[in-house]
C-alpha cells in the first residue's frame, strides 16, 4: 500500500475543512459539535506549526536536538511570540485555551 505523505498546510487544510463541515452538520445533529471543535483546534495548532517550519523546520519540534516529537499548541503560541515577535491578541490566546479546555 503507497503511503500517503501530506504536508503540515495540507494537513491544516484539511482539518479546517473538517471543521466547518462538522459545524454545518451540528445544525441537525448537535453531537457534531465536538468533532468540529476537536478538527478546529487541530486545524489552529498545525497552522502555528506550519508558520513556526517556514521560518526554520526545527522550531516545530520541542527538542530540537531529537525531533522526534513536535510542540504543543501552548509552546507554537510562545515561540511566535517569542522568537518570531508575532502578537498575538489576548482574546485570540483565551479563545484557543478555551478550545482546548473543551
Amino acid at each position: 500500500m503507497k503511503r500517503l505523505k501530506l504536508s503540515v498546510k495540507e494537513n491544516a487544510d484539511d482539518f479546517l475543512t473538517e471543521a466547518l463541515t462538522k459545524a454545518l452538520a451540528a445544525e441537525r445533529k448537535p453531537r457534531e459539535w465536538k468533532f468540529a471543535l476537536f478538527a478546529l483546534v487541530q486545524a489552529i495548532e498545525l497552522t502555528l506549526k506550519e508558520r513556526l517550519r517556514l521560518e526554520h523546520p526545527t522550531l516545530i519540534y520541542s527538542d530540537v536536538d531529537k525531533q522526534t516529537h513536535t510542540v504543543s499548541l501552548d509552546r507554537a503560541t510562545i515561540r511566535l511570540q517569542k522568537i518570531l515577535s508575532i502578537s498575538l491578541e489576548n482574546r485570540d490566546l483565551k479563545s484557543i485555551k478555551a478550545a482546548i479546555e473543551i
